[in-house]
């Protein structure tokens, strides 16, 4: 299991690497976008927020699977996979921004702030 200091250090490093590439949020135009998921679109940007953005909310997910129980927490307090597709919403651009061995973090965006 990975320390906190590991998994803040790798989303530096990440951050680093993601903003050198000009990565920004996965943006969802339409609702139909996520009848496809998993996999996931997200780019890692760790702890790097491109310009224009804004994180609004997080989303700690179980990141093993966990898509069947849809009313019931996965390990650890995390949500399943059908809770993170359910609480991603149109208008809005996600990431990780944070990740662990076998949990991460969703970051919601919004974007246009200047």
């Amino acid at each position: 299991m990975m320390s906190l200091e590991v998994i803040d250090r790798l989303a530096d490093e990440t951050g680093e690497y993601a903003k050198e590439l000009g990565k920004e949020p996965y943006f969802i135009q339409f609702a139909w976008e996520k009848e496809d998921w998993p996999p996931f679109p997200f780019p890692n940007l760790g702890s790097y927020c491109p310009e224009g953005w804004e994180e609004v909310d997080r989303l700690f997910v179980d990141k093993l699977g966990n898509y069947e129980q849809d009313s019931e927490m996965a390990a650890y307090g995390c949500h399943g996979i059908r809770q993170l597709v359910e609480w991603c919403e149109v208008g809005y651009g996600y990431a990780i921004v944070l990740e662990g061995e076998f949990q991460m973090y969703v970051g919601k965006f919004r974007k246009g702030i200047a």
